[in-house]
């Protein structure tokens, strides 16, 4: 009977065990809410992944980053976050709050997102931002970006 207990026991232990580092896995972005706290305690450069729940192709590289390890193992390096730029929720971001503007017909955009994107180029999705310690955005990319791209913009923010 006891052995029958350990084995029930063992089982159950593993099993929690692999939900939890399964659900740490699925959990890779820091929520945005809580990025002026840390680079207080901890400045270090911010990789933001602004996309939209309708996005499949933000869906499409949400998944790609949970199975790259190379991002996973280098996230001590910088903090990485999602926008959703469809957010109704106030967001205090760089000691500024910044708000959902409704355009009407149950849509919107939020003013977050509009703010780190290019003037010029607009909002498209998905959109990659990169701050410094200093929230100064030093590069913004428009699209997916390849294992490849990925793995340069990982090195550039171990350095």
């Amino acid at each position: 009977m006891l052995q029958l207990f350990k084995k029930y026991l063992l089982l159950i232990l593993g099993i929690c065990i692999g939900l939890h580092a399964n659900a740490q896995k699925e959990n890779l972005a820091m929520p945005i809410e809580l990025l002026n706290d840390s680079m207080k305690v901890h400045p270090k450069p911010i990789l933001i992944l602004v996309s939209t729940n309708w996005c499949k192709y933000c869906q499409m590289q949400k998944a790609q980053l949970l199975k790259n390890q190379a991002f996973i193992d280098a996230k001590a390096w910088f903090y990485y976050s999602e926008l959703d730029a469809e957010a109704k929720e106030d967001i205090y971001f760089n000691d500024q709050i910044y708000q959902y503007k409704n355009s009407g017909d149950a849509r919107g955009i939020h003013e977050l997102a509009v703010a780190l994107a290019d003037k010029k180029e607009g909002l498209s999705y998905p959109l990659w931002i990169i701050v410094d310690e200093n929230y100064k955005v030093l590069i913004r990319r428009y699209g997916l970006l390849t294992r490849d791209e990925l793995k340069v913009i990982i090195e550039a923010l171990a350095k």
